[in-house]
């Protein structure tokens, strides 16, 4: 087996069978937790994948900062004003399937904030998630770095209008369980409402 695919497999395997740190007495901390499962170096891309896609490489030179989200947005929170599909929008890579997905649960607010156990942004910086890998009902946990550009303005999925911050961080879950940023170039809608709650879904293709 290629070396790249296999570690696109093994990879988010190994992470699921460590299972989630232990969020609730993290997050009262005031030092900064960093998920050693999902290291900045392996976050956006593997330097052993041999073609990272075009949207990958204008993005990864674009990174200038990573910063946790309450040390760069300390008055946002985590659901913003109210959970709404206007929480949060694609980013410089192509996952806008997922982005579209999360939008569309996001329609009806609770099934997205039931997906976080974490309800509030922490000094810490960790977040659990409640998901589903295959099916399978699954927590995991996060750190809250996120990288922006020279700019200031996140790489990948944006903040709210209303100072959501919950949509940066679905999307950095979703990277994590597929491996990394790179991973999650191009899918289809249902794979992030599958992920989300596991609620059955479908494709259709209109011809007209």
């Amino acid at each position: 087996m290629n070396h790249s695919w296999a570690q696109a497999c093994s990879t988010p395997i190994n992470r699921l069978k460590a299972g989630p740190d232990d969020y609730r007495t993290i997050s009262t901390s005031t030092t900064k937790y960093v998920d050693e499962t999902f290291p900045i170096g392996q976050i956006v891309e593997w330097d052993s994948y041999p073609n990272p896609t075009s949207d990958l490489s204008r993005a990864s030179y674009k990174i200038k900062n990573w910063y946790y989200l309450t040390d760069k947005y300390p008055s946002y929170t985590m659901f913003g004003v109210e959970t709404e599909q206007y929480d949060l929008a694609q980013g410089q890579i192509g996952d806008c399937y997922f982005i579209s997905g999360c939008a569309s649960t996001a329609d009806y607010p609770r099934r997205i904030e039931d997906v976080f156990a974490t309800k509030e942004m922490n000094a810490a910086g960790i977040y659990a998630l409640n998901i589903y890998a295959m099916g399978i009902p699954t927590q995991i946990t996060i750190d809250g770095q996120i990288p922006f550009t020279r700019y200031g303005q996140p790489i990948f999925a944006n903040i709210g209008y209303d100072g959501a911050l919950w949509g940066p961080l679905v999307e950095k879950a979703w990277a994590k369980m597929n491996g990394n940023y790179e991973q999650i170039v191009g899918g289809w809608m249902k794979e992030a409402v599958n992920f989300l709650n596991n609620s059955p879904a479908t494709s259709h293709q209109n011809t007209d």
